[in-house]
């Protein structure tokens, strides 16, 4: 399963902390790279560094040393969760569909109806996670393919293994394929058909309407002249 390594920053803030004693929050942005030094030593104690003030420098500077140097693994980031608990926690957020025996994800989904969730620090796809944890390891380069076709459901014995084109075979055979659905479509969003005389491709290698185009641009114009000061 993906796993977000350690923050780099961190080791780097211990070894600044060892090496001086002592630092200052423009020293600690620095070694650690933040785009400012404001909030350094706040982001500091967020990620388990105890941090204390030391005493105050010229103007508004102020020396900073470590309480105690920790040792990394006892970041709570570092702390993989076990199967188990990962199991514990989806089935949390379950929702059994009887007619159908989908495991329905509760949680936040994503726009193609996929349910997500943060695992190891990193948003990851449910029926993904479920694979990896009631059935094996997900071998690289593979997919996990649904046979139920619901997008949110991570019930193991809906779920199986398969390559890219097994993913664009299992979509086309249900209908689902990007291709035929835009083959499917006959009318632009802004419902002008799309015949012979009114279509073209565009960049994109996509249909595009030209009646939709031309009133783009009109109104593209229109804009531009008001700009300018040139009355319509």
């Amino acid at each position: 399963m993906a796993h977000c390594t350690t923050k780099t920053w961190v080791p780097k803030v211990i070894a600044l902390f060892v090496k001086q004693g002592t630092a200052t929050t423009k020293e600690v942005a620095a070694v650690a790279g933040f785009s400012s030094h404001l909030t350094a030593m706040a982001r500091c104690r967020q990620f388990g560094l105890k941090v204390v003030p030391v005493r105050r420098l010229s103007g508004r500077k102020i020396l900073y040393q470590l309480s105690e140097i920790p040792s990394p693994e006892s970041f709570k980031w570092n702390k993989k969760p076990s199967n188990h608990e990962i199991s514990k926690h989806l089935l949390k957020r379950r929702k059994i569909n009887v007619n159908t025996g989908c495991w329905e994800w509760q949680g936040y989904r994503n726009r193609a109806g996929y349910g997500c969730v943060r695992v190891n620090r990193c948003v990851q796809l449910v029926h993904r996670v479920s694979f990896e944890v009631h059935v094996r390891p997900l071998r690289e380069g593979f997919f996990v393919l649904h046979h139920c076709d619901n997008p949110c459901c991570f019930n193991p014995d809906h779920l199986f293994e398969g390559t890219n084109q097994d993913n664009m075979d299992d979509a086309i055979a249900k209908g689902r394929h990007y291709s035929l659905c835009a083959k499917a479509k006959t009318h632009c969003p802004r419902g002008h058909e799309y015949t012979k005389e009114n279509t073209c491709i565009n960049r994109k290698a996509q249909r595009s309407c030209k009646e939709c185009r031309r009133a783009a641009t009109r109104e593209w114009m229109r804009k531009k002249r008001i700009g300018n000061g040139i009355p319509v």
